[in-house]
């Protein structure tokens, strides 16, 4: 077939595929928001909370962090190699886990542990969600009692957002003792 369109209308339909591929196919991009190294794309880093005076004993440890503890993920199996962890109280008052972000859709991802029944360690998983200040969702999980870790677990997932800059926070409060495992998050 034989097209039979001036030089400059090829040109003109090219150009104008040419940006509709764009628009179609490179207006949405993951970014990754790790536990350790933060995000992807910016390099903001996660805010844990409490923090302690320097010198104390943190609330939050990690895979570097955490001689001596009994049962601890398998950093091989986890996003970069890295996790977050901290047991919750109720004399804490809360833990949190805060990170921003601009973009459409968010997915959190924890490792859930599933201590062995009659370790001694938390057996639960508890936490609520807020995106800038509004309580979106809830995580909860009680141990299977297997003794085994579930990698890559998502926790929460929201696809509804306004494309513009957010303030996730996962916070833990109550009178319950849990233990909060954080991996990573994906937003688009």
């Amino acid at each position: 077939m034989r097209c039979i369109c001036p030089p400059l209308a090829r040109c003109s339909f090219i150009l104008f595929i040419l940006v509709l591929t764009r628009l179609v196919t490179g207006g949405s991009v993951n970014r990754t928001i790790d536990d350790v190294r933060g995000d992807s794309a910016t390099g903001a880093l996660v805010q844990y909370l409490p923090q302690v005076p320097a010198g104390s004993k943190s609330l939050w440890f990690n895979q570097t962090s955490c001689a001596g503890c009994a049962d601890v993920p398998d950093a091989g199996q986890t996003f970069d190699g890295t996790w977050s962890a901290a047991l919750y109280q109720a004399n804490v008052g809360s833990l949190s886990v805060t990170m921003k972000f601009t973009g459409t859709h968010i997915y959190v991802f924890f490792v859930v542990p599933n201590f062995l029944a009659n370790s001694g360690l938390a057996s639960t998983v508890s936490c609520q969600f807020f995106i800038d200040s509004v309580a979106v969702g809830t995580f909860e999980h009680q141990s299977d009692g297997s003794g085994a870790f579930e990698y890559n677990s998502l926790v929460y997932q929201n696809v509804t957002l306004p494309d513009e800059d957010h303030v996730l926070l996962i916070e833990t409060s109550g009178s319950d003792a849990a233990i909060i495992i954080f991996d990573y998050a994906i937003y688009t």
